[in-house]
């Protein structure tokens, strides 16, 4: 099967710079609050897989352990899974930095044809750019592109330079790298005063206090005094995933004019992930937001637990997932409404249903 690579905020990134690029309005990300506030969303190549019967069991994508379950579903509509394929995975990070893979698509097989945008990060010291490229896209992901003497580079609306926003057209190859046959210059970022907008993960922040230079998914994030920072959902800390607004600057940062903290870094090590199954007894007096009573146990609901199939009631089976504290309750990531045994007394979930992943 012949496919395009088509992630979706490849397609995000592309509409964002060339609103910065041409002049056009400044582009919002929307995003749903409930999309963004649990899970993880990340795209790699396959490594390994169990050899099993609809390849149940533990996945390598990009060195990260993906458990694969008869609930998760792959679809295989654009590519086959193989080694060396090219996913999107979705799913719940665990404390040991393994995720439970809830949805896997397959964006292109080995051999498939793609096509991608981003940023050239390096060029080959060649003339005739004969080489290997190095192009950063979204989100902090780094490509390997092969350009040979037969690989047509359209310099139409541009030369081009480290810093170039490029489409490249080619093979897919094991290795994630891509032999090109078309490199097209989309633009050559003129972006100072743009206003852009993107999410990301903080992996470092300043010393002392919030303002400073945050490092935001790999790009450099400049916040002020007079930038606003919103902690309602969660607090600004490394590992929290935000939604960045600001002004793009010559040299690739951003000059922050607001920030979202929209959700929390999953619980260090000590909290151990569980999922289990049981029968609502209580729920707070008003809102979802607080303690539930789940067949005997004691479950905390904040802001950043996602509810599915809700809203929930005593009565509801449900399925909780989240993280054992040391008091014995569990904070939840997420709980998706199974049905309901219309006896909040029940003792379904009790018996053998706590458990690991």
């Amino acid at each position: 099967m012949k496919t395009f690579l088509n992630i979706r905020w490849l397609s995000v990134m592309l509409l964002l710079l060339c609103a910065i690029a041409f002049g056009a309005a400044p582009t919002q990300v929307a995003v749903a609050d409930d999309e963004w506030r649990v899970g993880t969303y990340f795209f790699g190549v396959i490594n390994t897989l169990p050899n099993t019967p609809g390849f149940i069991g533990d996945w390598r994508v990009n060195n990260t352990i993906v458990h694969v379950t008869a609930g998760t579903f792959i679809n295989q509509a654009r590519g086959a899974v193989a080694v060396g394929a090219l996913v999107a995975v979705q799913g719940w990070p665990l404390a040991d930095g393994s995720v439970d893979g809830t949805y896997i698509d397959v964006v292109a097989g080995v051999g498939d044809k793609v096509k991608l945008f981003g940023v050239v990060k390096t060029l080959p010291g060649s003339a005739n750019l004969v080489g290997d490229w190095t192009v950063q896209v979204p989100v902090n992901q780094v490509v390997t592109i092969h350009v040979a003497s037969t690989t047509t580079i359209d310099e139409t609306k541009g030369k081009v330079v480290v810093g170039a926003f490029i489409k490249v057209e080619g093979t897919l190859k094991s290795d994630n790298s891509v032999d090109a046959t078309l490199v097209s210059v989309v633009f050559i970022p003129q972006g100072v005063g743009k206003p852009v907008t993107f999410m990301g993960k903080i992996e470092s922040l300043p010393s002392g206090g919030l303002i400073g230079e945050w490092n935001v998914s790999g790009i450099k994030v400049n916040v002020s005094a007079a930038t606003t920072v919103d902690e309602s959902r969660a607090t600004a800390q490394v590992g929290a995933f935000v939604q960045v607004k600001g002004v793009l600057q010559t040299n690739g940062s951003v000059n922050a004019t607001e920030i979202i903290v929209r959700a929390a870094p999953p619980p260090p090590p000590t909290n151990k992930y569980i999922k289990f199954y049981g029968v609502v007894q209580t729920l707070p007096g008003s809102g979802t937001v607080g303690t539930w009573i789940v067949s005997g146990r004691q479950v905390n609901v904040t802001l950043q637990t996602q509810i599915v199939n809700g809203p929930a009631r005593v009565g509801s089976i449900v399925e909780v997932k989240g993280y054992l504290q040391t008091n014995g309750s569990i904070t939840a990531a997420q709980i998706v409404i199974r049905g309901t045994s219309g006896n909040s007394n029940a003792p379904f979930g009790q018996s053998g249903a706590m458990g690991g992943k």
